[in-house]
């Protein structure tokens, strides 16, 4: 179970690499503010296009052995946050919140 929770992180962290260098090749800025959200409220985004910070504290956090089922990137007021879906093996399901750098601001 421990081995392929880190199989799952690790090949998250591996899809973001390749996409941030796919993206840089064909020349969409990676510099520019994600908190320039061109629509306020909540989008759906891919878990593997979570930020780094966010994975990271994932990986080292209290839902580390869950798996992500659902993320959003949420633009309030100016501000960037990430809404986590987990699930565990027996079904049970959370939610948490996190900041731009990883840190959590809602369970």
């Amino acid at each position: 179970m421990k081995n392929s929770v880190k199989s799952i992180l690790g090949a998250l962290m591996l899809a973001l690499f390749i996409s941030s260098s796919a993206l840089a090749q064909i020349g969409i800025p990676m510099g520019e503010d994600p908190t320039e959200m061109t629509q306020m409220g909540k989008e759906q985004i891919d878990p593997e296009d979570l930020p780094k910070e966010v994975v990271e504290a994932i990986s080292a956090g209290e839902y580390a052995q869950w798996t992500v089922d659902k993320a959003y990137a949420i633009s309030e007021s100016g501000t960037l946050s990430y809404e986590v879906h987990f699930k565990n093996p027996d079904g049970q399901a959370e939610t948490v919140t996190y900041d731009q750098n990883g840190e959590v601001i809602g369970a």
